[in-house]
């Protein structure tokens, strides 16, 4: 287990993964849980609890998060037999009673990931300052011989000001808010894409732990339970997941 940990922990510093803004999300998306906690063992990684199951010949990791339309699965597998063993994208299995799911290709979606990372953002100009006129006049006299002198002053508007000290720090909390999604979108990105199962098939050697990312999506998007079973070194694990 300490083998999984410790490598788990270099791949993903290698990868530029920095902890997350809460316990409960992985890069903004909700982290689900395992329904039943007693069955599994975890360990800690990022801020969060990852449940692992012990095989003979393999320890395996898995957590899902979700996004708007897919689920992550990031699956670890340390090999802790004599001989290679393999995992591939088929070897992962996403299943949703009564609903329909498919695997989709995870690069895609580290594709897409990239694309809404380049979205500019153009804040929105301030206003031009608006102006305050006031008048001060008397009049003398009456009728056609009444006479009427005075000054004009212009200053600037007070409420004008007020607008724009708004807009000005409306654009830079937009401005922030954008660069950070941004940044998020562009690591997740480059996760993805260093990580995805499509590009990461081959053998885990004895001693050594490989991570892969694989990515589903459902026909209906329902929250139910659903489970996933990853096959590896000729058994079965399987997590059981809720979502409400």
């Amino acid at each position: 287990m300490r083998t999984l940990i410790f490598a788990l922990c270099l791949i993903l510093a290698s990868g530029g993964l920095a902890p997350d803004a809460t316990a409960a999300t992985r890069f903004s998306r909700k982290v689900l849980e395992v329904k039943n906690k007693q069955a599994y063992k975890f360990f800690r990684l990022d801020d969060l609890d990852l449940p692992y199951l012990d095989g003979d010949s393999a320890t395996v990791s898995c957590m899902v998060y979700r996004g708007a339309q897919r689920y992550y699965v990031e699956v670890g597998v340390t090999n802790n037999g004599t001989s290679p063993i393999e995992i591939t994208g088929e070897a992962i299995r996403f299943e949703k009673p009564g609903y329909t799911s498919f695997r989709t290709n995870a690069m895609a979606a580290a594709m897409e990931a990239a694309a809404a990372a380049n979205v500019p953002f153009v804040p929105v100009p301030p206003p031009d300052m608006g102006t305050t006129t006031t008048i001060d006049a008397t009049t003398q006299g009456s009728g056609s011989y009444s006479h009427t002198s005075g000054t004009a002053t212009t200053t600037p508007s007070s409420a004008q000001v007020g607008a724009n000290i708004g807009n000005s720090l409306g654009n830079l909390m937009a401005s922030r808010q954008v660069a950070k999604a941004q940044s998020e979108a562009a690591r997740f990105a480059n996760f993805l894409s260093a990580f995805s199962v499509d590009e990461q098939r081959g053998l885990v050697e004895p001693g050594q732990t490989r991570l892969v990312i694989a990515t589903f999506e459902q026909i209906k998007d329902k929250r139910a339970p659903f489970s996933v079973t990853v096959v590896t070194g000729g058994r079965e694990y399987v997590f059981e997941f809720q979502e409400w």
